[in-house]
């Protein structure tokens, strides 16, 4: 399950095709190239997810507030530990985020 992109598990999408094709009559079917091509596509795009915005959002807000926060300790010598904490927190998180955005986009390619 990704972080920034919501889909579907493989295995289910294609429980769900075979389902659907082993309940089908044949009789019924005029053109199975087509049928299959179109199962064959909405599969791929049930794998292929969606991309979560809200999730995003609540990603850049955090790495917001880390920011205000070190910006805020930053200026006072009593808080040197919570500023270095919150500027690891920082790099950490931010490095994350974008690790995890470009390694869910370059899977789903």
């Amino acid at each position: 399950m990704g972080v920034f992109f919501k889909a579907e598990p493989l295995r289910d999408a294609i429980a769900q095709a075979i389902a659907n094709a082993l309940a089908t009559d044949p009789n019924n079917v005029q053109d199975p190239n087509q049928t299959a091509a179109q199962q064959a596509n909405q599969i791929a795009a049930q794998v292929k997810g969606t991309f979560s915005w809200p999730r995003l959002v609540l990603a850049l807000v955090l790495l917001a507030l880390l920011f205000i926060g070190a910006v805020y300790t930053g200026g006072d010598a009593d808080l040197k530990n919570l500023y270095d904490v919150l500027v690891h927190g920082l790099e950490f998180g931010l490095g994350g985020v974008l690790g995890l955005l470009v390694g869910e986009a370059a899977s789903r390619g």
